[in-house]
């Protein structure tokens, strides 16, 4: 049984390396590992875990989740309640990284920081309609949090017809009339390359996605900045780095 000082030196070892391989990839890719961040996702643990707190005394304060009754369950465990106290220091910023209905949006709006899961125009107009409710846009407020609400949009770079996400063939005919929504900040783009795709295939993806990323930012505007590449998880982050991803998004390379 580990104690909670083994435990958060075990963390620390675990983070210190994935951030040293996070700078190695920048280097060959020349870019600036600071362009880089991680959220951590921490779907496995349970509220009552000690990752989260050991992750924020770590300076890992994005938290990745992506289903909604994890979610809701570590945000009544970790707050901040609406005008009070926070819990935790610092504050979790949550990311929903997870497939999302249009009927779950409004569960989520308050407080999720981060949604890396818009796949389609339909889901959009629904966040852009809810996030415009009188009291999301004052439960966001009082926690500090932007009135728009920034999103990614995902992008199926993979092809498969399983997954979900806008058909990079045509997003970029999309972008004016995705720009016109006026309660979302379109922060940039996520994908997520093919789980059976050999390393050769998975750099083909992500410097795919990330072409279009470039392509995309040519549509940016202040209020939607278009700037966030999402791509890369704990088995092929390094190669998203080096693709030019600047959210990764990692779980079990972080676990004790």
């Amino acid at each position: 049984m580990q104690t909670p000082s083994e435990y958060r030196a075990i963390l620390a070892g675990k983070v210190h390396a994935v951030q040293h391989r996070i700078v190695e990839s920048a280097s060959r890719a020349g870019r600036d590992a600071k362009d880089v961040t991680i959220v951590a996702v921490t779907k496995y643990a349970l509220a009552s875990d000690p990752l989260i707190p050991a992750l924020l005394e770590l300076g890992l304060v994005r938290l990745g989740e992506n289903r909604i009754p994890m979610l809701l369950d570590k945000r009544a465990a970790f707050g901040p309640d609406i005008g009070g106290e926070s819990r935790l220091t610092p504050v979790p910023q949550w990311h929903f990284i997870g497939s999302l209905q249009r009927n779950k949006v409004r569960k989520i709006l308050p407080f999720v920081t981060m949604i890396h899961s818009i796949d389609s125009e339909r889901l959009l107009d629904a966040v852009d309609r809810i996030a415009a409710e009188e009291d999301i846009k004052s439960e966001r407020s009082a926690l500090g949090l932007p009135q728009r609400v920034p999103v990614l949009l995902e992008v199926n770079i993979g092809g498969e017809a399983t997954k979900h996400g806008f058909d990079p063939a045509i997003l970029e005919t999309l972008m004016p009339q995705l720009l016109r929504y006026t309660n979302v900040e379109i922060s940039g783009l996520m994908g997520m390359a093919r789980l059976d795709a050999d390393e050769r295939e998975t750099r083909r993806e992500f410097c795919m996605l990330n072409t279009l990323s470039q392509t995309v930012r040519k549509y940016a505007t202040e209020t939607h900045p278009c700037s966030e590449l999402s791509m890369g998880m704990s088995g092929d982050f390094q190669c998203a780095v080096e693709c030019g991803a600047t959210l990764v998004r990692l779980g079990s390379l972080l676990y004790p």
